[in-house]
């Protein structure tokens, strides 16, 4: 077993154990030999109203304005996401946006975290303008070898929305009404149906403060 493995794989593997085997009591010497200094991986999924394949969880949340639903389609209040701009609460006693029909998927199999530091020399991409106050006084002194957070993506990314149709309602609690018939709709996904849209991001994303 690497004594590098960070503690969060250790304990996975200490629970996909069979109920057979027996749990054995790690040294302290192990424990100290184990640390995180190899970066951590993690698995990102968020799902609104959608299933693990990024289908409507509710039946007839998927009807949408391109297809000609008509307005009763989209009365369903659990398959909804709203909101109100500053300032608009007393038009008609409230003015809401309101996305009928919504559900969404992201799902980010992977994300490395890892340390590192900035390069020693400058690229030709360093701006220490980038680093200055409101009044023009220096943040940073160098971008130079300093340390510094890696992100990186090595999976593709999977992404499905729906939006059935967004439209405008007037009242204070208009997040539940359907008086008015949607004027915009969106779908993200692949051009099978069914399938979601595949993004792949190359490269790392370091970010460095001071």
């Amino acid at each position: 077993m690497n004594r590098k493995a960070t503690l969060f794989a250790a304990a996975c593997a200490a629970m996909m154990l069979s109920p057979l085997q027996a749990m054995e009591e790690m040294a302290m010497e192990e424990l100290a030999g184990i640390t995180g200094q190899e970066g951590i991986s993690l698995g990102l999924e968020l799902r609104m109203n959608a299933d693990a394949s990024g289908q409507p969880l509710i039946a007839g949340c998927g009807a949408s304005i391109g297809t000609g639903a008509p307005l009763a389609s989209f009365a369903n209040n659990n398959c909804r996401i709203a909101s109100q701009g500053g300032a608009r609460e007393n038009l008609n006693g409230g003015e809401w946006l309101v996305a009928k029909n919504f559900f969404a998927r992201i799902l980010i199999p992977s994300l490395y975290i890892d340390s590192t530091r900035t390069p020693i020399a400058p690229t030709i991409y360093e701006d220490l303008d980038r680093f200055r106050d409101e009044d023009g006084t220096p943040l940073l002194a160098t971008p130079h070898d300093i340390p510094a957070l890696q992100l990186r993506v090595p999976e593709t990314i999977e992404l499905s929305m729906q939006i059935g149709g967004l439209s405008i309602e007037y009242g204070p609690t208009a997040y539940l009404n359907n008086s008015s018939y949607p004027f915009l709709g969106m779908k993200i996904g692949n051009a099978d149906a069914g399938l979601p849209a595949e993004v792949r991001l190359e490269g790392t994303l370091t970010v460095f403060g001071f």
